[in-house]
């Protein structure tokens, strides 16, 4: 499956200051007060028998990403853009994906910890706090994720590739609306 053509933009690690278009237009990272008020989540990746039992993502926040990255034991520079502090926590070896709240990568976070791009995933249910707040996926790790409009990866869905870094914009139907997704 490709990804769809209403994907906007990509925006690669070695393009933070200054956008270099890959797609139709290019989607720029914003600058670090921009994400002033952002929250920034963490989840671990839910295995393939987590997700066949209907185990629900449990998602933990905080005020800025180095604090939500510290949480999860990965050390990043504090009081450094948001893309920059992504950039280091992908050394670490254990983010797989970071999705955003507003496109272009812009918003609150939710940074997905684990060891794998196997097809694991995560899910939220009705009431979740990032339950229909996706719009925008930073590809980490994972060179595929399929978003779901649906819990237990049912509804409309959308798939967004790209290498490492690349910021991918959900399309119209499932921008704001995503309640599962999977990596690969």
């Amino acid at each position: 499956m490709s990804p769809s053509p209403a994907l906007t933009g990509v925006v690669g690690l070695s393009a933070v200051a200054a956008a270099v278009a890959v797609a139709p237009s290019a989607v720029a990272r914003p600058p670090v007060d921009a994400d002033a008020g952002a929250q920034h989540c963490t989840t671990r990746l839910l295995t393939l028998a987590e997700l066949r039992a209907g185990v629900r993502s449990e998602v933990t926040c905080a005020d800025t990403f180095a604090a939500a990255m510290g949480s999860v034991g990965v050390v990043v520079p504090a009081g450094r853009p948001v893309a920059d502090q992504e950039a280091v926590a992908l050394a670490s070896g254990s983010v797989l994906a970071v999705h955003h709240d507003q496109a272009a990568g812009a918003g609150s976070t939710l940074s997905i910890t684990g060891t794998s791009c196997s097809g694991g995933g995560i899910s939220f249910g009705a009431g979740d706090g990032w339950n229909d707040r996706i719009r925008s996926t930073t590809h980490r790790l994972c060179t595929q994720v399929k978003h779901w409009t649906g819990p237990e990866y049912a509804g409309s869905s959308q798939l967004t590739e790209g290498g490492d870094g690349a910021v991918r914009n959900l399309n119209g139907a499932l921008a704001g609306a995503v309640s599962s997704i999977r990596y690969w």
